[in-house]
């Protein structure tokens, strides 16, 4: 059984930041070196301030968003939350409707607590399932200089590049189309 210190801090990392977005709690509640690894920005901007992005992120592509905890136990020296979101996506960037359907999204994360502070995650989720909702897909591996849309960018070919109502290019592997 999870402490009741441990599940009152994830139960405020829940109720009170990502159902209510109360986004400055994050400072309190995470560690300055926090990482979430395998969010959908996992280690892009560490510290409570990557959570206060993914937050505002996600609260912004989904108004309605609602996170709830569907079990909560002790996982070797760690705390395991099975979750469950739904949601309903904003319209696409055009105006168009095509991805706004209400849905549910299932995930796990392990979440380890030092100093009564969550200092790092892993989490355990599909984000095709979520990019898919926003109208963002996965195709091919290009170069980032044969993207029309990326011309002029300086960012390396490896550098991931999200595109709403179209394509996203993975950093995972490049092709080169010659």
């Amino acid at each position: 059984m999870v402490s009741a210190r441990l599940a009152r801090l994830i139960h405020r990392v829940i109720d009170e930041i990502w159902n209510a977005g109360d986004l400055d709690l994050a400072d309190e509640l995470f560690g300055a070196r926090y990482v979430n690894h395998g969010g959908l920005i996992p280690d892009l901007v560490p510290g409570p301030e990557g959570v206060k992005f993914s937050v505002a992120l996600y609260r912004t592509a989904f108004p309605d968003l609602h996170l709830c905890a569907d079990d909560l136990r002790p996982s070797g020296g760690m705390v395991r939350l099975r979750w469950t979101v739904r949601s309903t996506p904003r319209s696409g960037a055009s105006g168009s409707a095509s991805a706004a359907r209400a849905g549910s999204l299932t995930g796990a994360t392990r979440i380890s607590v030092a100093g009564g502070q969550i200092v790092e995650s892993w989490t355990s989720w599909n984000s095709d399932e979520a990019l898919e909702a926003l109208g963002i897909s996965q195709v091919g591996m290009t170069k980032l200089h044969d993207n029309p849309l990326a011309k002029g960018q300086t960012k390396s070919a490896n550098s991931p590049v999200f595109m709403a109502g179209g394509t996203a290019q993975a950093r995972s592997r490049r092709v080169d189309h010659d």
